[in-house]
């Protein structure tokens, strides 16, 4: 795995009250400046774009970005530019998910859980190249704290041969997180 020079400053979290601890990063997160997470975004993104065109990546797996999460906006328009299939993800119940086509200039909905979806809901259920995993913290070795659902642990444990990166602000980088056996890694980190 390769790391981001920021991972040599990460710290540590001790608790291992996941609970608690998602809600002090969810915090932290809210208040970095809107100036730091628009900087951090487009530079992360363009360096995850550029993997992605060395891949040859045809369809991409990525979030819609909510709140302060790295924002995930310009990644889906260049990729719509390029002809890449976009999907989204959609929740379904705990900690199932489908993948749902988001094609260029669709329109987005709320769904029940409060994230955003495309208005048609079409179901992609093809392979898939890559998938961006969003989260609260990163591990340098790739495992990641999310929102406590274990969508993503149980999406990649079923599709392991996925190149799966992880998108996230320098400020969230850890060197020890608290872990469960189910959390699974993504395969590179982009901050």
């Amino acid at each position: 795995m390769e790391l981001c020079k920021e991972f040599l400053e990460a710290k540590s979290i001790s608790s291992t009250d996941k609970k608690t601890v998602r809600k002090q990063l969810l915090l932290q997160r809210n208040n970095l400046p809107l100036e730091y997470r628009k900087q951090h975004s487009a530079r992360i993104c363009e360096s995850l774009w550029t993997v992605l065109l060395q891949r040859s990546v045809k369809v991409i797996h990525v979030y819609i970005s909510m709140g302060s999460e790295l924002e995930t906006s310009w990644l889906i328009k260049m990729a719509h530019d390029y002809n890449m299939t976009v999907v989204v993800p959609k929740v379904l119940h705990r900690p199932k998910m489908v993948s749902l086509r988001y094609s260029k200039g669709e329109g987005l909905k709320r769904d029940k859980f409060g994230t955003f979806v495309p208005e048609k809901e079409q179901i992609y259920d093809d392979l898939i190249d890559a998938v961006v995993v969003p989260g609260l913290a990163f591990e340098k070795n790739g495992y990641r704290l999310g929102y406590g659902g274990g969508f993503y642990d149980y999406f990649l444990s079923n599709n392991p041969s996925l190149f799966s990166s992880g998108i996230c602000y320098p400020s969230q980088l850890y060197n020890i997180l608290p872990l469960e056996n189910h959390d699974v890694q993504v395969k590179k980190i982009f901050c």
